[in-house]
């Protein structure tokens, strides 16, 4: 981070403003796809997080209701 503050301010002090002014529409067109190649790489990531997500309550679940066969087989309730 550091980094590009240095590089920025170097930036900002060595090259015109009106040079800078010239590039805007060609880094505006990089930071497009940067930031898009960025969410689409992104995006895989966070559905393999999130499909995890619903397992611990199907587990709880399964457990809760095995608990309830063995409450019922040790008093005898057939359900």
């Amino acid at each position: 981070m550091i980094g590009a503050m240095i590089g920025e301010w170097t930036a900002r002090n060595l090259i015109p403003h009106e040079a800078r002014v010239l590039h805007n529409a060609v880094a505006s067109a990089v930071f497009t796809v940067v930031g898009t190649t960025y969410a689409v790489l992104l995006a895989p990531v966070a559905m393999l997080a999130l499909e995890g997500y619903n397992k611990p309550e199907a587990v709880t679940g399964h457990e809760a209701s095995l608990g309830e066969e063995v409450f019922q087989l040790l008093f005898g309730l057939s359900g």
